[in-house]
């Protein structure tokens, strides 16, 4: 893995991290002032806008990242490392699956285990 590679994709990681939870935050744990209010938090727009343009390119770099270090791992005669190298493709891939469905849902019920599922496998 190149150096560039594993500071973007640190880099990113931190993105995605402090905007996931602070949209989180926003969300969930903010109460608004003004009862007819659409969102609880003047940046919470901002934070998912923020979010939903860094995570592909988060994902992405998941991509380059597993493709010249996760892989190879996984493919060796070695053992060492395959338990680490399949929870992060199994929980990653879970994670970006739970995230675009939560953009689709449409009912209320798929809406929150949605969130559930990616909360927890963001975790």
């Amino acid at each position: 893995m190149k150096w560039w590679e594993q500071w973007a994709f640190n880099g990113l990681h931190g993105v995605v991290t402090v905007t996931g939870l602070a949209y989180f935050y926003m969300k969930y744990a903010v109460t608004a002032v003004d009862p007819f209010a659409v969102i609880n938090h003047p940046w919470q727009p901002a934070m998912l806008s923020l979010h939903l343009l860094a995570a592909p390119v988060f994902i992405a770099f998941f991509g380059m990242v597993f493709r010249s270090h996760t892989l190879k791992k996984l493919i060796s005669p070695s053992a060492r490392n395959r338990r680490s190298g399949w929870m992060s493709l199994l929980s990653f891939s879970a994670m970006a699956l739970s995230g675009y469905l939560l953009q689709v849902a449409s009912t209320p019920e798929f809406v929150t285990a949605m969130v559930w599922a990616h909360v927890s496998t963001s975790v």
